[in-house]
């Protein structure tokens, strides 16, 4: 074999052998490429993973933290809520309970009262019911001398309508006598003597259109004049502040029938609204000209009433 012929081959093996080797490197490398993309695909998933793992634990943790956060929202709230119900169930039982309480003792306060006012009622009747019987039987009384008397009378017109007018007088004066001092007797004490005073002028006060005409129809005698008394409204608080005139207006035309009713409603509003004036038939307790004394009285029985 020629030297010659052997080069070429080697020359050829050579090639071979480090086309060879550049393929093997070129393999290496592309499995190298290979591995490192699968690598970095799998360290990218990995990673985006765990970026998505964190991210979902984070919203769970939200989500958990605003569950968590209504409900003790909620609690709180409902505590509040039945707080707030058991005082006001609580203000509304004392409320309650105080009507109740004020609703027994309203009651109580005013059964005294109708009790009391009862009381002074049947008083005030049985006061009134003995000054008109008294007053009856002064009318009888009258009636009787005036029947005596019937043929004087003719004779002497002056005198009987005199007599007339101091008998309606005196009846009035004994209805409100008896109204003031009721079942007591008149004492020597000027307290007691104004306030039998008061007491008369309040009953007098308090009389109706019905009262004032059976009133004055008892003591003067003169029965025909009830209407008019009723028609006009003439009630207690009219009585003790009309005139003479007035019982003209009011229908009373007859001169010796008005003074008769005069006599007898000046004699009333005298006694009801002077606390100076003394009746005839009666003496002022310690009458002396003493204006302090006398005002203190007065505003000391003005108080007890």
């Amino acid at each position: 074999r020629s030297p010659l012929g052997s080069a070429p081959r080697e020359e050829s093996v050579n090639m071979v052998l480090s086309s060879s080797e550049e393929l093997a490197e070129l393999q290496r490398q592309a499995a190298a490429q290979e591995i490192q993309r699968y690598y970095r695909g799998a360290r990218e998933r990995k990673k985006t993973t765990e970026v998505r793992r964190a991210a979902e634990r984070e919203h769970m943790e939200e989500q958990a933290a605003i569950v968590i956060q209504a409900a003790f929202r909620g609690h709180t709230q409902r505590t509040r809520y039945q707080s707030a119900q058991d005082y006001l169930q609580e203000v509304r039982a004392e409320e309650a309970a105080a009507k109740v309480l004020q609703a027994h003792l309203l009651g109580y306060m005013a059964r005294k009262q109708m009790e009391k006012m009862r009381q002074e009622q049947e008083h005030e009747t049985v006061s009134v019911k003995r000054a008109q019987a008294a007053a009856n039987m002064q009318a009888e009384s009258d009636d009787n001398e005036t029947r005596d008397v019937s043929r004087l009378s003719a004779s002497h017109p002056a005198q009987e309508l005199r007599k007339r007018c101091q008998s309606s007088q005196s009846l009035a004066l004994a209805y409100v006598s008896a109204i003031g001092w009721g079942d007591t007797t008149p004492y020597n004490d000027t307290a007691r003597f104004i306030a039998a005073k008061w007491r008369a002028r309040r009953h007098v006060l308090g009389m109706s259109e019905n009262e004032v005409a059976d009133l004055m129809a008892n003591v003067t005698g003169l029965v025909q004049y009830k209407q008019v008394f009723i028609t006009a409204f003439i009630h207690g608080g009219r009585i003790l502040n009309i005139c003479a005139p007035a019982l003209a207006q009011l229908g009373i035309r007859q001169h010796d029938h008005q003074k008769i009713h005069f006599s007898a409603i000046r004699e009333i509003q005298k006694y009801c609204m002077d606390m100076e004036y003394v009746p005839s038939n009666q003496r002022y307790p310690d009458k002396v000209e003493d204006t302090e004394r006398h005002q203190s009285a007065f505003q000391s029985a003005h108080c007890s009433l």
